[in-house]
């Protein structure tokens, strides 16, 4: 019986070409002419999702900004040159205040205190997590669902509150996701920019942080320029020798320049050197590039229809072949 089967496979296998063999252009070319239409309806199937999907997918559009440092304000009044800074450097008192404060601005923009301020202006912690109760304004844990299932399971696997009402930090958290800063290689400059569906919110956002970080500088500022003023004006009534006097006088009239200039109505750190604008031919997602894709990604399933199809026509064909010749084998097989 091998000895049958070893015979009747040697005489099939140079009898007929195998499967494994590579198909030639022109095998290939008949076989994606004969499945062109498999191919042009999983073109147009996949076209259609890709419509689909534009229509039922809200346009996101970026918004950007560009800030410049503030030169205005409490910087001008940090004039103090030479021996007068040495002496301010030894008080306590700073007089680099210009270099400071825009970096001090990049890193408050999105921030836990800037996030309580803006909120209280859009309720963002409403509008973007869930769980507030309207009627009675008040935070609830929300209903168990399949969206927060998981979550909750893990916290309670790990002994974790399963629920808290968010605060101003998560708010930053999520403003941080949204927001992006960088700042430009050639210039001090910052470009604040963002990716959102409601590009008036996020115009009013991004100007709403820029005003709640300069607020919270000035606010410091002031507190410590009355620190400053307050620890001069005692330390004047203490010395005596004329010329630590002067140096402390000017240092006093310099904070109080600062302290003058800062309740003044300009930005304090940063000022806005383009304002927020909506870049409305650059929506995302664009239509052009779902079409697009669309389109590759049905043609990749047609081809792969017909190269399948021409494997099965190939299989079809030699299955027959292949049981005559096993029946007469079987007819020519004798014992020896």
């Amino acid at each position: 019986m091998n000895r049958l089967g070893n015979e009747v496979e040697t005489e099939s296998a140079a009898e007929r070409p195998a499967l494994s063999q590579s198909l030639s252009l022109a095998d290939l070319g008949r076989a994606l002419w004969s499945s062109r239409g498999y191919i042009l309806l999983a073109i147009s199937l996949t076209e259609l999702l890709a419509v689909i999907h534009l229509m039922v997918t809200p346009a996101s559009y970026p918004t950007d900004m560009m800030l410049a440092p503030q030169q205005s304000s409490s910087n001008q009044g940090a004039g103090i040159s030479g021996g007068l800074s040495s002496a301010a450097s030894l008080l306590g008192i700073r007089t680099d205040a210009a270099n400071s404060d825009f970096e001090k601005f990049r890193v408050l923009y999105i921030s836990t205190q800037t996030a309580a301020a803006v909120d209280s202006q859009f309720h963002l912690l409403q509008r973007n997590f869930p769980g507030w109760n309207e009627q009675g304004q008040r935070w609830e844990m929300p209903p168990l669902g399949l969206s927060n299932a998981p979550q909750r399971f893990v916290r309670w696997i790990f002994g974790r509150p399963i629920w808290r009402a968010p605060t101003a930090d998560d708010l930053a958290s999520a403003l941080s996701n949204q927001i992006t800063i960088t700042k430009r290689e050639t210039d001090p400059f910052l470009v604040i920019s963002s990716q959102s569906r409601d590009p008036k919110l996020t115009e009013n956002l991004l100007l709403a942080l820029v005003n709640a970080a300069n607020d919270i500088l000035r606010a410091r500022a002031q507190q410590q320029a009355v620190m400053q003023i307050r620890y001069l004006s005692n330390q004047l009534q203490t010395v005596s020798i004329s010329e630590h006097r002067q140096v402390l006088t000017t240092l006093l009239l310099g904070q109080e320049q600062n302290l003058m200039l800062s309740r003044s109505n300009v930005p304090y750190a940063a000022q806005i050197l383009s304002p927020p604008t909506t870049h409305f031919n650059e929506a995302m997602p664009g239509v052009t590039l779902i079409l697009a894709i669309g389109f590759v990604v049905g043609l990749v399933i047609g081809i792969f229809v017909a190269f399948f199809r021409e494997a099965s026509a190939r299989s079809r064909d030699e299955r027959p072949r292949d049981s005559i010749e096993i029946l007469r084998g079987w007819a020519r097989w004798r014992p020896r």
